[in-house]
């Protein structure tokens, strides 16, 4: 694969939600483009974070006194408090299926139209953000009444919400998050009452389509044309990029992570790691027994914590994760060598056969031990060998 380019080829806006581009990759050799064009779709359709109202809080305060014009909501609120309480009311969205006084519409069909938002942010938000509406009737409230925080902007500002039928003040708590697919990165903890989920789904890309086509200048070549539709809050070609790296990252944390041993013991060390203050789990573990009687000696644990869940994970890790070369894979398979406990308890034995036939399997044997940090030594022995059987 060499020169290989990305090549935007047309581009629109067909409407505030929805975003059009066309885009070329390649060339590829023949067969590649379908298996990278596949991969690509699918990550950008479903691997893109985006923005939503996950939840929202509804009521409406209807009272004889209400002014024509509303009032800020300091304003207001000193209104609220002047008054007899009994010269006004709230009225709060109990569940989907209720009714706010002066509200055209159901509380469902305000969480929905409230779902149709599509919210874009300029930057990332580990936090959950809150926006607000205050709409005094009779009216239509759309998203542009949104109060928005910094930073977060409504593509489509004209999406209708509810109409208010008379001067009833409608006013709303919406809670905004990050989120993938369909579930939010960080959802708002309801600690207060009435707030009611909309159950939202994270999907900025609306279609992508792809078209395999021969290269017009090498016959052994092909090109991939990529058509992406977005809603509006990410461009196309972000769209493309951010999917070529969500695909890159996957990729090089698999690669990183293809010997098996050391995230194993690793995370098996860190998920304890108040015990294992300090126990260094980045060093090689030159004996599981040398280990075990150090720590136990510490009083970081008794003869169960540690050495039976690691024991019982690595009697089950098949010799594949080993790395080994073919002859040596081969010859243990053929042998009943099937898991890194036979590997250790039948190492003597593989020693004395493959020395007088193939001592260079020794030499990678003993290798591919010395770097997981295991003393074959030390298990090589009868004793060695009934001790393990002893703590089964």
């Amino acid at each position: 694969m060499q020169n290989l380019f990305v090549s935007c080829i047309e581009s629109r806006i067909e409407n505030p939600t929805t975003y059009y581009g066309s885009f070329q990759l390649g060339p590829f050799a023949n067969g590649q483009g379908i298996t990278i064009a596949n991969t690509l779709r699918r990550v950008i359709l479903s691997e893109l974070p985006a923005v939503a109202v996950v939840s929202a809080k509804l009521q409406t305060v209807v009272g004889s006194y209400l002014s024509e014009t509303l009032a800020t909501e300091s304003e207001f609120q000193e209104n609220t408090e002047s008054k007899n309480f009994s010269d006004f009311y709230s009225s709060y969205a109990a569940h989907e299926y209720s009714f706010l006084d002066g509200v055209q519409e159901s509380t469902l069909d305000i969480l929905l139209n409230l779902k149709k938002l599509v919210v874009v942010s300029d930057d990332f938000f580990h936090t959950t953000q809150v926006a607000f509406i205050q709409v005094q009737g009779p009216g239509i409230i759309q998203a542009s009444d949104i109060q928005l925080p910094k930073g977060l902007q409504i593509v489509n500002p004209d999406q209708y919400i509810a109409t208010l039928t008379t001067k009833t003040i409608f006013q709303a708590k919406l809670f905004l998050s990050f989120g993938k697919k369909d579930k939010a990165f960080n959802a708002p903890k309801v600690l207060e009452p009435e707030i009611l989920s909309l159950e939202p789904t994270f999907f900025p890309i609306k279609q992508v389509n792809y078209q395999i086509e021969r290269d017009p200048i090498s016959v052994d070549k092909e090109i991939v044309t990529f058509e992406i539709w977005t809603n509006g809050s990410v461009q196309p070609r972000t769209a493309l990029e951010q999917g070529l790296v969500s695909i890159l990252q996957m990729f090089n944390q698999l690669y990183q992570n293809f010997n098996i041993f050391e995230p194993f013991l690793s995370t098996f060390f860190s998920e304890r790691k108040d015990s294992f203050l300090s126990f260094n789990a980045s060093e090689p573990i030159t004996s599981f027994q040398e280990d075990f009687h150090s720590l136990k000696k510490k009083g970081l644990m008794d003869d169960n914590f540690l050495f039976l869940p690691v024991r019982k994970r690595l009697e089950k890790l098949d010799i594949g994760n080993l790395n080994l070369s073919l002859p040596l894979y081969t010859y243990l398979k053929t042998h009943g060598i099937h898991c890194v406990q036979d590997l250790l308890l039948q190492w003597e034995s593989i020693q004395e056969n493959l020395t007088p036939v193939q001592p260079s399997l020794v030499e990678e044997l003993e290798k591919i031990g010395k770097q997981f940090g295991v003393n074959t030594k030390l298990v090589n022995s009868q004793t060695d060998s009934t001790w393990l059987d002893s703590q089964t």
